[in-house]
């Protein structure tokens, strides 16, 4: 199975992805973003051939939906 992701694939806390099973290879733009979160579990994958997708806006809460752009060492 062939994951092509057009955006990143932002992951919060206590999660688990888990390939195993299936050959399951995740490719595309953006590829998996992990960034200060804990109890992540992923198994099984194949990632390779990530682009970076540029900006985005994700939803925050039922409301609110906020701009994430490249990420810069300030950030």
């Amino acid at each position: 199975m062939h994951i092509n992701l057009k955006t990143k694939l932002i992951v919060s806390n206590a999660k688990t992805i888990d390939g195993r099973g299936a050959i399951v290879h995740i490719i595309g733009k953006g590829c998996i973003m992990i960034e200060h979160v804990g109890n992540i579990i992923i198994h099984g994958l194949y990632i390779h051939d990530c682009e970076p997708s540029g900006n985005t806006k994700i939803r925050v809460s039922p409301t609110d939906v906020v701009g994430r752009g490249n990420r810069t060492v300030m950030d």
